[in-house]
């Protein structure tokens, strides 16, 4: 039998900041307690979502960096990026919300939204590069070697590198894992728009630079992902080796913290404002009866 977390005599499960932070990839706010029914339902998706993003991108990192004569489309495992990065991490996004993680919801949909979109990306149905070859019925793949799709393309990648550099600062109030990837996840990405751009120019071997830059990177930031899923896995079971992840949460203070607000001066403005709202409410429906009374 596993070994429960205890509970309070009123029911509800108290656990310590780091816990919390190791399990759901989120610092413990202080603030109302969550009441949602779902919370003694639900499992800990978290984990679910890891598996989605290391399926996908470790045999995506494998052929940026050429292992046994790979590419670097990655077009051979299009199915396996869409349904473990995009269902799986869609779901773990999902389940997290249910919780009101916001933190890895928000990092679980964008990632999940944009290995879905790299999947269909090559998809032929979808006819991404089709419209740029000049024969796109006879044949649409060479569209991918038009300096036009390659400029458009990294576009793309330039708006992703700056959603993960916004989730690379937020990391510093989660765990020193989490910022660990992420300072391998941002400039990574940065290396693969670089790719298109440079495939853009003519610049072949500048763009095979940057894509083993980019390979490297990313291998590393899987390396850190594995990590990251036995820390999160092995609690679950109890096991007697603890992993740590390095939790920031206590180490570099919040704004609640730096402003003294605990949460309970905003319930009470927001109480207040509540009473205001039913006294005027209640007012107007007293002079509306008066007014009744002496017609």
């Amino acid at each position: 039998m596993l070994k429960q977390i205890k509970t309070s005599g009123t029911g509800s499960v108290t656990i310590s900041s780091d816990l919390f932070e190791r399990l759901y990839l989120q610092p413990k706010i202080v603030g109302p307690p969550l009441k949602h029914p779902l919370q003694k339902i639900l499992g800990n998706p978290t984990p679910l979502g890891i598996i989605g993003f290391e399926m996908s991108l470790m045999p995506v990192t494998m052929q940026l960096m050429d292992w046994r004569q790979s590419n670097g489309y990655g077009s051979a495992n299009n199915a396996d990026v869409i349904v473990y990065g995009g269902v799986l991490m869609w779901t773990a996004a999902f389940l997290e919300l249910l919780l009101g993680n916001t933190f890895p919801f928000l990092v679980f949909m964008s990632f999940g939204s944009f290995y879905a979109a790299y999947g269909a990306q090559l998809v032929p149905w979808f006819a991404t590069y089709a419209s740029f070859s000049d024969d796109p019925i006879k044949n649409p793949a060479a569209g991918l070697s038009s300096p036009i799709y390659a400029a458009d393309y990294g576009h793309y990648w330039v708006a992703f590198t700056i959603v993960m550099f916004w989730f690379y600062v937020c990391t510093f109030r989660a765990n020193v894992l989490f910022v660990l990837l992420f300072t391998c996840i941002t400039p990574a990405c940065g290396c693969i728009a670089g790719i298109f751009y440079e495939l853009a120019n003519g610049h072949s071997e500048r763009a095979h630079n940057c894509q083993l830059t980019a390979g490297a990177l990313l291998f590393c930031a899987c390396c850190f992902g594995w990590y990251l899923f036995a820390g999160l896995i092995l609690p679950t079971v109890d096991f007697p080796i603890p992993v740590p992840l390095g939790d920031l949460s206590t180490v570099i203070p919040g704004l609640t913290d730096l402003t003294g607000d605990t949460g309970a001066e905003t319930r009470k403005e927001g109480n207040r404002s509540l009473n205001l709202a039913r006294f005027g409410r209640k007012k107007r429906d007293d002079d509306a009866m008066v007014d009744g009374d002496a017609v």
